[in-house]
């Protein structure tokens, strides 16, 4: 048994993937990386990805069909949710109820990328078309 399959992963394990909108077409200068994914008794899933954004990079506002809680282990950036947006940096957790719209953006001027752990339940994969739709 790997230690993935534990639910134990570090960051830079695995390739960095171009993350894609539900359309398919790649996000500019951000990439994500699975980190972990375990199966609950009722059959769901919840999981972890990193994610890396570049300066200038931004997510669209879009919505999640689960909660979602995103731990910024890198950098800083931008988390626009209730009409305003709010500054993160490394040690900040942001809880993103299922549902509510929001978007995540790293300002042009940023020296390093925004890096950060997505847990989400129910979890999409990094490659999934159904992770987001677009709000």
């Amino acid at each position: 048994m790997s230690s993935r399959d534990l639910g134990l992963s570090t960051l830079d394990e695995a390739a960095w993937i171009s993350m894609c909108d539900p359309s398919g077409a790649v996000l500019a200068g951000i990439e994500g990386q699975a980190a972990t994914l375990l199966e609950k008794a009722d059959g769901s899933f919840i999981g972890a990805d990193f994610i890396r954004m570049q300066p200038g990079a931004a997510f669209a506002l879009h919505v999640h069909h689960g909660d979602h809680i995103l731990y910024i282990i890198g950098g800083s950036g931008y988390v626009f949710i209730d009409g305003r947006d709010i500054r993160v940096t490394i040690g900040h957790v942001v809880h993103i109820p299922a549902e509510r719209p929001h978007r995540v953006w790293v300002a042009d001027e940023a020296r390093v990328p925004l890096t950060l752990l997505s847990i989400g339940h129910p979890h999409a994969a990094v490659t999934s078309a159904e992770r987001m739709s677009l709000a």
